[in-house]
């Protein structure tokens, strides 16, 4: 009976990473669309815009997120670009951090990087107003 009981525990246990990873996963999804309406804003250059849906299929594929499931409508706000950008940095470093999904944190950096190139921005510019965020 214990032993039974153990194995009941550790598969709820894992049952529930399981549900805290997909929940984490369609938080991300729907910050990455908001991020995308943004981007088109800005008119992003293609090259970030290409990263940003290959990141979107990538969280749908990987972790069961069906269309209707996370609503596509997203309305792009009036945004900075600093701001945008920052919003991808974090994605960035949730993707590596939270998800453990390097793939998709180096097609966000990517999108960054080209975005700074394009806007020729400085990493140290995104922090404007918010030095503590920089740390």
């Amino acid at each position: 009976m214990p032993e039974e009981r153990a194995r009941m525990a550790i598969s709820q246990q894992a049952d529930d990473e399981v549900i805290d990873v997909r929940a984490h996963a369609l938080s991300m999804l729907e910050l990455l669309l908001s991020a995308q309406a943004a981007a088109e804003l800005h008119l992003v250059d293609k090259v970030c815009m290409t990263r940003l849906d290959k990141c979107v299929e990538r969280l749908r594929a990987l972790h069961a997120l069906s269309k209707p499931e996370v609503v596509e409508e997203f309305v792009a706000v009036e945004s900075s670009l600093p701001g945008l950008l920052r919003l991808l940095v974090y994605l960035q470093v949730e993707a590596a951090d939270g998800l453990k999904d390097a793939i998709c944190a180096t097609h966000l950096q990517e999108c960054v990087t080209a975005l700074l190139q394009a806007h020729r921005l400085s990493a140290e510019e995104l922090c404007v107003g918010e030095p503590q965020s920089c740390h």
